[in-house]
């Protein structure tokens, strides 16, 4: 089943000097996408607000807001003056640069927050280095699926490709206890592939082989060390995951407050600045669980529209990559659209505890200066795509 086989043409090799003279700039920027994501910016800014105005007053609000008009500029600004496909040859360095800067939180400039040490101490701010891994992960995968497209239709190149990108950085990210950095990563890379990949029975492979470790994972750390007296957060988050209602387990109530506030919010919710979970009962609200300060205030209604936000969000991603004049163009958009996907969907299954609590947050709405601006950067790079679309009618 060739799922990617029109993309791209003969005469349009991206890299190259004379593609990028045949490929016609539209004047006019995606201006659905730009719309949904500042309709997601709106109201990103506003449940923020409501979210930790009881703990933080304005200051969070300034701060989100700062970062939020700083990304939407860089996104304009790269929609306007870059072009994405010069971005390949720097990519595996980008990728490199990236992972060092990882490596760096464990040396004195890294910060602890909460206790995880996953931030660096800049001087004026913090910067998360794991988000521009995310992005290069992106670029990487994307340079190597277009570069090697005829080799891909052997499975093991695939697979060695994945394994070679993909396994270090998840090493890196469980070393500095990142694990949902490294699930997001792995989402992006192998579902790239998947899409990629013609031959079904690769993902079929790789999706047992993910579960597999995944129950194993639980069973060490659920089973294997039941009676080690030395429980480690994640421990206490498998326990917690399996039974959110036993108040015997220290840190249970964030899961538990999720919950009642999600129920409580009903249809129509509670109204703007009436949650009850912010003043004291959740701690942090504004960030991994912001999704349930959203639906105590505004109900599933609410929630609804921002769902619908994200799901056209998504879906304009992907026809804008379908779209792509080269299938680097096509890959880069793909792997954004699974990066924003996969980071909605594993933020909601979190906060309803559907799975285990990793501290995924959510695009456009939990705090995070670092996450939402390289959040922009992706949707610069989809915009830069998209005015290089030879037929912008999609």
């Amino acid at each position: 089943m060739k799922r990617v086989s029109t993309v791209g043409t003969k005469q349009n090799t991206a890299g190259t000097k004379k593609t990028r003279k045949k490929l016609r700039v539209n004047a006019d920027n995606d201006y659905k996408l730009i719309t949904c994501v500042l309709l997601l910016a709106g109201f990103g800014l506003v449940v923020l607000y409501s979210s930790s105005y009881y703990s933080e007053g304005i200051s969070m609000l300034l701060k989100q807001a700062i970062f939020t008009i700083a990304g939407i500029g860089l996104m304009l600004l790269m929609a306007e003056i870059l072009d994405y496909r010069v971005l390949k040859p720097w990519a595996i360095l980008l990728y490199a640069i990236s992972i060092g800067m990882t490596l760096l939180v464990l040396t004195p400039i890294g910060v602890t927050v909460n206790g995880a040490r996953r931030w660096l101490d800049l001087g004026v701010t913090t910067f998360q280095p794991s988000e521009f891994v995310k992005v290069t992960v992106i670029l990487v995968v994307a340079g190597i699926l277009s570069s090697y497209w005829k080799k891909l239709q052997q499975w093991k190149v695939s697979a060695v490709l994945a394994v070679i990108v993909l396994v270090p950085v998840a090493i890196l990210f469980l070393v500095t206890d990142h694990l949902s950095a490294a699930v997001i990563v792995m989402a992006i890379g192998f579902g790239m592939v998947f899409i990629a990949h013609p031959k079904d029975r690769v993902m079929l492979l790789a999706v047992l082989i993910v579960l597999l470790a995944a129950v194993l994972l639980i069973y060490y750390i659920v089973v294997l060390k039941e009676y080690d007296p030395g429980e480690s957060f994640r421990y206490t988050r498998i326990r917690i995951w399996f039974d959110p209602f036993n108040e015997a387990y220290d840190g249970s109530y964030q899961v538990r407050e999720g919950l009642y506030g999600i129920a409580s919010g009903g249809l129509f919710g509670r109204g703007l600045g009436n949650s009850i979970l912010k003043e004291g009962f959740l701690p942090e609200p504004y960030n991994d669980m912001i999704f349930a300060v959203l639906c105590e205030e505004m109900g599933l209604l609410g929630a609804g529209m921002v769902l619908y936000l994200f799901l056209y969000l998504v879906i304009r991603i992907f026809r804008i990559g379908v779209s792509a004049p080269d299938k680097f163009g096509f890959f880069l958009c793909m792997g954004v659209m699974l990066h924003i996907a996969s980071q909605v969907v594993l933020n909601i299954l979190v906060v309803t505890n559907t799975i285990m609590n990793t501290g995924i947050t959510l695009c456009f709405f939990s705090g995070g200066g670092s996450a939402l601006l390289f959040i922009y950067a992706e949707m610069g790079l989809v915009l830069s795509v998209a005015k290089r679309i030879q037929n912008p009618k999609i």
